[in-house]
């Protein structure tokens, strides 16, 4: 007897709005029947075909046209028919279409004004940088969308890499990203997206094609995402070329939020985040030259070795921009410690971690906070400091900061 038993996916993602084709395969008993027999396959309004198999596997192809699909998300079974009698059915397939539906604005101002407790360490104050479709893998998705969703997690950050969506294997990673978005969607979570980088010889430089990059982002994800970032630490020598030259920043930036503001008006647009706060050259030359660009500031604050000089610090910075734009807020979309620095132990990153978010939420315009990382990531480094800022370990398993983050209430 025909039986459908399993699927090659649960999930399609229509990756482009010109129709092509893509292959499922499914398993079973007997379905070497669908190879020499006239059969209709059908996924919901989408039409496919027999191409090849044996008695206990098929691959079916269909043409994926997003103008057959009038619904963003929607199930259905893959149906096979034989001189219109239903032969064989699967299990549901969600099917997701970006390029239908409505723009719906995320509020996201309105949710910032509405935090009661602005300066208390909470879930609306501090947040996690998640970074589920680079961080996770197949060995561990699951896990990691359960130790998120336990979490209470309100803010979550997510890389979007320019090289991985632009790349030869574009569907599948946006078919990744489709799925963590929708996650995130209905976990209830608020979305901070950094937009970055490049690829070939440099991956630090401007791409050819940015603004296409941007604009297919914004427009997929502008549903699902509160903040957008403009790329990372361009004031650093690593993450830019030219290095931390403000002349090569400013055409990134003033390109992307010209993107985000036509096809997302209702989001937040922060600058790629300072690196360095001390760094005042380049951020007076952010704010005389880039203000309209972005509307909060946005920095990473790493002084696990050297926390005394943390306020003085910001106490300097916001001097610096009262003379550009008074009361602005600071965003800290990276704040962490790693034990791979020499001398630094977990319990040591739990109190600096208690102590120095205390601190920053002291001042009236400095948050949300983002801790930085939720996974050690020892699988992509052999750098220990970069590896090694995981407030779980690379198999998921927690450390005493990732206990103290999951008993912050929730407001």
């Amino acid at each position: 007897m025909i039986a459908i038993l399993s699927t090659s996916t649960d999930f399609i993602s229509v990756a482009t709005a010109e129709p092509y084709t893509t292959t499922i395969a499914i398993s079973g008993t007997d379905l070497d029947e669908l190879l020499f027999n006239p059969v209709d396959v059908v996924l919901g309004p989408l039409t496919g075909t027999v191409v090849s198999g044996d008695d206990t596997a098929v691959n079916l192809s269909f043409t994926l046209d997003s103008s057959l699909l009038t619904d963003r998300e929607a199930s259905y079974p893959i149906t096979i028919s034989a001189a219109g009698e239903v032969v064989v059915t699967s299990g549901d397939i969600m099917v997701f279409n970006p390029f239908v539906g409505e723009y719906v604005a995320q509020q996201s101002q309105q949710f910032l004004n509405s935090i009661e407790h602005p300066h208390k360490r909470n879930k609306q104050t501090i947040g996690l940088n998640v970074h589920q479709t680079l961080g996770s893998d197949v060995d561990h998705d699951a896990l990691y969308a359960q130790r998120l969703e336990d979490s209470n997690t309100v803010w979550v950050r997510e890389h979007v890499s320019y090289e991985e969506v632009m790349g030869s294997d574009s569907a599948a990673w946006l078919k990744r990203y489709d799925q963590t978005f929708l996650q995130y969607r209905d976990n209830g979570q608020r979305v901070v997206v950094m937009l970055a980088y490049g690829t070939g010889d440099d991956v630090y430089q401007e791409p050819d094609s940015w603004k296409q990059f941007v604009r297919m982002m914004v427009k997929r994800y502008r549903n699902y995402v509160d903040v957008w970032e403009i790329w990372n630490e361009p004031d650093s020598d690593t993450y830019l070329s030219p290095h931390s030259n403000w002349r090569s920043y400013r055409h990134i930036l003033k390109t992307g939020s010209e993107m985000v503001r036509q096809y997302d008006p209702d989001a937040i647009v922060l600058n790629g985040a300072i690196a360095d706060i001390t760094n005042t050259e380049f951020i007076t030359q952010l704010y005389k030259h880039g203000k309209r660009y972005f509307d909060d500031l946005n920095v990473h604050l790493y002084y696990c070795l050297q926390s005394d000089a943390l306020s003085p610090d910001i106490e300097q910075l916001q001097k610096v921009i009262a003379k550009y734009r008074k009361d602005e807020q600071i965003w800290v979309t990276e704040f962490g410690c790693s034990t791979g620095s020499a001398g630094v132990t977990n319990k040591e990153v739990k109190h600096y971690t208690k102590q120095v978010t205390k601190e920053l939420l002291s001042f009236n315009n400095v948050g949300p906070i983002l801790l930085y990382t939720m996974r050690d990531r020892t699988y992509l480094t052999d750098d220990p400091y970069e590896a090694y800022f995981g407030l779980m370990d690379e198999n998921l398993s927690p450390k005493p900061v990732w206990r103290w983050y999951k008993l912050l209430q929730k407001n």
